[in-house]
């Protein structure tokens, strides 16, 4: 089996949801490493934010970060414009799952459940809707859903919708 070109992200713009922590801040540092623009995206007031953006420089990459909610059609346009307005394009949407705590099923409230859904399936559909237009625009364009484990009902029943 032959290796990966890991020179294929070269200069590859690429938009990671959830971007500042967990897993989301691993795709972001690897692609940023093999060469790719790296938009890190991270809910609004999240603190982990400033250390992302200032790691991905440090690597050398034009990284940049976007705060939004992509758990809503509006919110997911107005990230993805952002990331249309620094660089006119969009080769790869990574969307990473929020981690979500387990609550034992007989303690999930019906507000939780719901959460984790939004959060999870609504904010990969969303954000790939609202990607769609600039990556068809690309030549190899690239969806990558990401699904943190996840224990609890609210998370199996969400990581078996994003799959």
């Amino acid at each position: 089996m032959p290796g990966q070109n890991y020179q294929s992200f070269t200069e590859r713009v690429a938009l990671v949801t959830n971007g500042a922590q967990g897993a989301g801040r691993a795709v972001a540092l690897q692609l940023a490493l093999a060469g790719a623009y790296v938009v890190a995206h991270y809910p609004p007031g999240d603190e982990a934010s400033e250390h992302i953006i200032r790691q991905l420089q440090e690597i050398g990459t034009l990284g940049q970060g976007i705060a939004g909610d992509v758990t809503n059609a509006k919110g997911a346009a107005e990230v993805v414009a952002q990331v249309e307005a620094m660089y006119g394009r969009l080769d790869m949407l990574v969307y990473v799952a929020p981690e979500v705590a387990p609550t034992p099923f007989e303690d999930l409230r019906e507000a939780d459940w719901r959460r984790v859904l939004d959060e999870t399936l609504s904010g990969a559909f969303f954000a790939a809707q609202a990607a769609a237009r600039l990556l068809r625009a690309r030549p190899s364009p690239r969806i990558v859903n990401v699904m943190p484990e996840m224990a609890g009902a609210a998370g199996a029943a969400a990581r078996a919708g994003l799959v």
